[in-house]
């Protein structure tokens, strides 16, 4: 940590690297309740504590391996993974989970599995089983990707090539669209 936090600070910046949720890290640093909020603000825009956890962030990437591209990269995977390669061509079911490929491995975020069984008793026996996969949402995929820093797919680009004033390309552009107004109205 940066030496010139106090310890409170540095307990705020440990809790705020678990969860990045600063009203919850400075509560857990030992900041009143009441003004945990507040405290929380003041805290973030401190240069010290801002560089302390920009520090800890690069820490924990270089020893996690994970980086904005590997996020990406297996994103992408993700949004391509082929429904085909986890069903049996010649049934039309599930493969065993084992035989699928590790990208939808990686997708699936739950299984139920409910055994079937016929008789009771020393006579019950198991006759199949049924089983439901639920996978991660592919349009949640697709907007974690579109939202990626490096691919800024929802942002809206702005290139002012000319010399010309922004309030005067405002008032122009409203002019035009009164303009057009009064053209449908007649019409």
């Amino acid at each position: 940590m940066v030496s010139k936090l106090n310890t409170r600070q540095e307990a705020f910046v440990r809790e705020y690297l678990i969860d990045l949720n600063a009203t919850q890290a400075a509560i857990r640093a030992g900041y009143s309740k009441n003004t945990a909020e507040a405290q929380s603000s003041r805290l973030l825009a401190n240069v010290n504590i801002k560089k302390a956890v920009d520090a800890a962030k690069i820490e924990r990437a270089e020893a996690t391996k994970i980086t904005a591209e590997l996020v990406l990269t297996r994103l992408g995977e993700m949004m391509n993974a082929d429904p085909c390669d986890i069903i049996d061509q010649v049934n039309g079911c599930y493969k065993s989970i084992f035989d699928w490929p590790l990208v939808w491995r990686r997708m699936l975020s739950a299984a139920d599995v409910q055994e079937l069984f016929s008789g009771k008793g020393e006579e019950k026996e198991k006759i199949g089983e049924i089983i439901k996969y639920k996978f991660i949402d592919k349009m949640k995929l697709f907007d974690l990707i579109g939202k990626h820093v490096d691919v800024q797919a929802f942002s809206i680009n702005m290139n002012i090539t000319d010399d010309t004033n922004i309030s005067d390309r405002i008032t122009k552009s409203r002019n035009r669209i009164k303009h057009n107004e009064t053209e449908n109205r007649v019409h």
